[in-house]
């Protein structure tokens, strides 16, 4: 008989615990209760089950963890999802439970369990065969087991008495934060929940594998709380491909334009050429039907002569030139007429050459300079010294202009991470509202680089580089999380995700420099 019954009294919690799931919106959706004390609740524990029917009742006992007072209170709902008691009002109420207390709250008594606090069940709720319930508290800091206890029986002495013991069963409680809801974007820390249901952030042990998010890096790994990785190498070996790297796509290899096989047919062509000062003179009576070159040269310094010949050529030149980092190209056309003057250019020289009724393929490359130097073939001269006519409109180059030309010397330090920031007002985000935890993410990282730039402890500027890496990578994550649910665009998200994760990969290399 004992067995049968203590059996029957475990399917029954069972079937409770089963029951439960449909109500469980009750539990989440009903609004969280103010204590009698005017303390706003929070959500603590979650019960799958709670029962009072058929001699059960339900205990939940909970210990203060934390170092002060909190209030705590027990709600109970049946299978409709109807709340049964009013916490406010002191109904499944404690007030002011002492760090390290341990209360328990019960849905009726029994003669073998303690209780401090009795549910009273108000209407229309009148039983919980089928209920569910929730602990809520001022402080997320409290800990809770229940149980489904026999109220009949008490624990006796068999020896001397044949009644059998009362039958206890735990029951299910859920916290209320999850390893999900607790993620806090950051590769280096393991998220999850401790035993009161607080979100815990561990970090991972330095060296431990992880993923920033950034295609143009590789051999990522955690240093002190930051995801860091070395830049990957886009080289394709093709001398016609520019070849850069997109944080979200990875390597680009873009052609280089004129850059290919060009035959030159002509009758009689002289040329002399040189990397620094080029002269020539030349009297020509024929015509030359077209010339195509491609060179790439750090400066060329041209001067003219008249001659006593009485035969020139006119030349039409059109000339494109493009600017990157890495290197300047101009790309010229030449048609040559004969005429009646004469005109003799002096162009410094090295090397000639000399070819008559020939077909000829040339193609010259020359390796790119660390720092990029343009000349200006046209237009107001740049004031040496100052930045004047050099502004190649890039945040990050500092732009100054020497008697050679335009050097663009990339930014380092602080300045190469806040160029990299995006601009407040971003044209592919244009009529769309930031979320503020992207803004705040940059907001906090410009502020932390401008803090770090005036410490004068290198520990103090380290650690605040490290947090505005941590805030500006976090931002990036925040606006990739917006575009997935749709309050961002593609194109937005990919103009905020880009530099932040550029900018904070610098500030990481910047600290681990430190």
């Amino acid at each position: 008989m004992t067995l049968s019954r203590a059996f029957c009294l475990a399917v029954t919690a069972c079937l409770v615990a089963g029951a439960a799931g449909p109500v469980h919106a009750g539990v989440a959706d009903t609004p969280l209760p103010t204590f009698a004390d005017g303390k706003p609740a929070q959500l603590a524990v979650m019960l799958p089950a709670v029962v009072k029917d058929n001699n059960l009742r339900t205990y939940v006992v909970c210990t203060n963890l934390g170092a002060t007072p909190v209030d705590v209170g027990l709600e109970v709902f049946d299978q409709g999802g109807v709340r049964g008691n009013t916490v406010a009002a002191g109904n499944g109420a404690l007030l002011n439970v002492a760090a390290g207390g341990t209360v328990t709250f019960s849905t009726g008594t029994t003669v073998v369990m303690h209780e401090e606090v009795v549910v009273n069940l108000e209407p229309p709720v009148t039983v919980l065969g089928q209920g569910s319930g929730r602990v809520v508290t001022t402080g997320l800091q409290v800990a809770c087991a229940a149980y489904a206890v026999d109220r009949l029986h008490q624990i006796r002495d068999p020896r001397r008495l044949p009644e059998r013991p009362p039958s206890i069963t735990v029951l299910p409680v859920q916290p209320a934060c999850t390893p999900a809801a607790c993620a806090d974007a950051d590769p280096c820390t393991v998220d999850g929940c401790d035993h009161a249901g607080v979100c815990t952030h561990t970090v991972v042990a330095d060296g431990t594998p992880c993923d920033d998010g950034n295609a143009c890096t590789t051999g990522e790994a955690c240093v002190a709380d930051q995801c860091i990785g070395g830049p990957v190498s886009c080289d394709d070996g093709n001398v016609c491909t520019t070849d850069t790297c997109d944080p979200a796509s990875g390597c680009q290899h873009a052609p280089v334009p004129g850059c290919s096989t060009t035959t030159t047919v002509s009758t009689t062509t002289t040329s002399t050429s040189s990397s620094s000062t080029t002269s020539s003179t030349a009297a020509t009576t024929s015509t030359t039907s077209s010339t195509s070159s491609t060179s790439i040269s750090s400066s060329t310094t041209s001067t003219s002569t008249p001659s006593s010949t009485t035969t020139s050529s006119t030349v039409k030149v059109p000339t494109t030139t493009s600017t990157t980092l890495a290197s300047t190209t101009t790309t010229s056309t030449a048609e040559t007429t004969t005429t009646t003057t004469s005109v003799t250019s002096t162009t410094a020289a090295t090397s000639s050459s000399t070819t008559t009724t020939s077909s000829s393929t040339t193609t010259s490359l020359a390796p790119p300079p660390p720092t990029t130097t343009t000349t200006l073939p046209s237009g107001p001269p740049c004031v040496v010294g100052t930045s004047s006519g050099c502004d190649d409109g890039d945040p990050c180059t500092l732009d100054t202009c020497t008697a050679t030309g335009c050097l663009h010397d990339p930014a380092s330090g602080f300045a190469a991470i806040v160029c990299a920031l995006p601009d407040a007002s971003l044209r592919p985000c244009a009529g769309e509202p930031i979320p503020g935890a992207v803004t705040q993410g940059m907001d906090q990282g410009r502020s932390l680089i401008s803090r770090a730039t005036t410490s004068s402890r290198v520990k103090q500027t380290r650690r605040l580089v490290l947090k505005a890496a941590k805030a500006l990578r976090t931002a990036a994550k925040q606006a990739i999380i917006a575009g997935k649910h749709g309050r961002l665009s593609p194109a937005c998200v990919d103009a905020l995700r880009s530099p932040l994760q550029e900018a904070a990969t610098r500030a990481a290399r910047l600290a681990a420099a430190l």
